[in-house]
């Protein structure tokens, strides 16, 4: 007999946290941490919020705020952690609190993609892991559609992981992360006291493209990381406008453009 267990939550009055943890101690950060924004997890979380304004999006990162404070803070009905080799350690503990203070709990990122069936032979504190592009798979799961038909999830069934095959996710469709779902105020205010000498108050990350032109033509350099061949672009055009819109909010001129 087959036994199935998902975690569904009702759409009611829902919480939703995504944290992207900080880096563990035992690594160097590199001089651009605390300075710019989760833009990975701010896209998720603008997504969720297009389409299901009813329910509450919360965006925690953990380079410019406490973990204590996180942890403190986590009370969501569904919590999603991202994972990246140097935040991995950071990442399970944030999960472990959230699932012992009844979450449902996902974990993403490049990481968590590649190690997705280890992390759930070994993490039962963790319900899913979604690989590759998040959007649309957070977006089914949080509606509480069965993992099994969601591409992109990482479930158990009779306690083994069952990968879905990815599904692609056209990234003109994605809209612009909104920097809302983060106090920008914090990074410029590490910004400063990195760089004093510098005339700018702070960075503003830009996400502006996905992929890599030279992976999708070559299948890239031996040491690459990415998991994704197809390169996307967001339209020039709509690319400035956002840009534009944001210096007028923050006026930063100072754009760090992020590529997935």
């Amino acid at each position: 007999m087959v036994i199935f267990i998902y975690h569904f939550i009702i759409i009611t009055h829902m919480k939703v946290q995504l944290i992207q943890p900080a880096v563990n101690k035992k690594y160097s950060r590199i001089l651009s941490s605390g300075t710019i924004q989760p833009i990975g997890l701010i896209s998720l979380a603008t997504f969720l919020h297009k389409n299901l304004p009813e329910i509450d999006v919360e965006v925690f990162d953990g380079e410019v705020t406490p973990e204590e404070e996180i942890e403190k803070c986590i009370d969501g009905d569904i919590v999603g952690v991202g994972s990246t080799l140097v935040t991995h350690d950071n990442a399970l503990r944030i999960a472990e609190i959230a699932k012992e203070k009844g979450a449902t709990t996902i974990m993403g990122g490049k990481n968590a993609s590649v190690l997705a069936e280890n992390i759930l032979r070994n993490r039962p504190y963790i319900d899913y892991v979604i690989s590759g592009d998040g959007e649309l798979a957070l977006l089914d799961l949080v509606k509480g559609i069965s993992p099994l038909s969601i591409p992109g999830v990482i479930y158990r069934t009779n306690s083994i992981p069952v990968r879905n095959d990815e599904q692609f996710v056209d990234f003109r469709e994605i809209p612009f992360p909104n920097l809302d779902f983060t106090d920008m105020s914090k990074y410029f205010k590490i910004y400063r006291a990195k760089h004093p000498h510098r005339a700018h108050d702070g960075m503003i990350g830009i996400y502006s493209q996905k992929g890599c032109e030279w992976r999708e033509k070559t299948r890239g350099c031996d040491f690459c990381g990415r998991l994704e061949y197809k390169t996307q672009q967001k339209d020039q055009k709509e690319l400035w406008e956002y840009y534009s819109a944001l210096r007028s909010l923050y006026g930063s001129d100072i754009i760090f453009f992020i590529w997935f």
